[in-house]
């Protein structure tokens, strides 16, 4: 698997004259890289933009632009909500969230909302 994975990201390089993958992309050959191997378990189904838009823009928004506080060379700052975002500078200013679990509907499948 870990063969098939390596060479599926080289080729991506290649189309792409070393282009870094964007999250999305990168999940795709990971699922693709899983999904190829018959002795994987779980077997991974893919739903591509499985995130719930309406439920996501609630939740992701509510930040200013001057509110960031420094810790080590991160920036953060919390939403109404209570989501924590940080900025990343060292990680090609990536932007991570964590959303507490409060917000999280857990099911069959977890709902954010």
């Amino acid at each position: 698997m870990q063969q098939r994975f390596r060479g599926d990201l080289i080729r991506y390089h290649d189309l792409f004259k070393g282009k870094r993958c964007s999250g999305w992309e990168m999940e795709e050959l990971i699922v693709a890289t899983v999904q190829s191997d018959t002795q994987a378990q779980p077997h991974v189904r893919w739903r591509e933009a499985g995130h719930d838009d309406l439920a996501d823009k609630g939740v992701l928004t509510g930040l200013s632009a001057n509110q960031w506080e420094q810790k080590g060379v991160q920036r953060i700052q919390t939403n109404l909500q209570g989501v924590e975002f940080s900025l990343r500078p060292l990680m090609s200013w990536q932007i991570w969230w964590k959303i507490p679990i409060s917000l999280i509907e857990v099911g069959d499948e977890c709902v954010i909302g």
